[in-house]
């Protein structure tokens, strides 16, 4: 069953309670050739949690046109049920993307957010995040945009990530230390 509406407002430990959740989240985020994707396997296998994938590479690589308005609709509608999925199964789950880069992905290119993703973000929030500093040399592919704009899109994740009051860590520098720092952030808060 699924119930929309509650008589009254409870907390998550009670809502996953309720719904029988226990999972725990963690949600990389930041922009595009951030690091996020290596940084979640690595935490994922260190960790034996779940990981759930990001989708939109598999999703842009398929139609053989550029991306639209529309697509990131999609790609926000297929990367909510993949973490509603897994909640619903595991205790550790590590993401590696979330519906805020798809937010602000909206907001930079199109100066819109689809409401299905403005809705289910919040609805949806991770117990904590990891934000990839954009500090590690662009690797150039089609699908990356923003090579000159890196610093003021991770602003805008910085800004959005502050107002959630959500524990995060700002992970930078090489591979090993975004690892090492990720890893005690997510055992020290978990």
């Amino acid at each position: 069953n699924v119930f929309s509406v509650f008589d009254e407002v409870i907390s998550r430990e009670e809502k996953e309670n309720f719904l029988s959740q226990n999972s725990r989240v963690v949600w990389m985020t930041g922009l595009s050739g951030s690091g996020k994707t290596t940084l979640a396997n690595q935490l994922s296998s260190a960790l034996n949690a779940t990981l759930v994938k990001e989708h939109v590479r598999d999703y842009l690589n398929a139609p053989d046109r550029p991306y639209t308005w529309d697509d990131l609709s999609k790609i926000s509608r297929l990367q909510h049920t993949n973490i509603s999925e897994a909640r619903q199964n595991n205790e550790l789950i590590i993401s590696d993307t979330d519906l805020l880069t798809l937010k602000i992905w909206g907001q930079d290119k199109y100066n819109k957010v689809d409401p299905f993703t403005t809705e289910n973000f919040q609805k949806q929030l991770p117990d904590l995040y990891i934000l990839c500093a954009p500090d590690i040399p662009w690797e150039p592919d089609p699908l990356r945009e923003n090579p000159e704009d890196r610093d003021r899109l991770f602003q805008l994740y910085l800004q959005e990530i502050e107002q959630l009051k959500i524990p995060f860590k700002i992970v930078s520098g090489k591979k090993e230390k975004r690892f090492s720092d990720a890893l005690v952030f997510i055992r020290e808060n978990i």
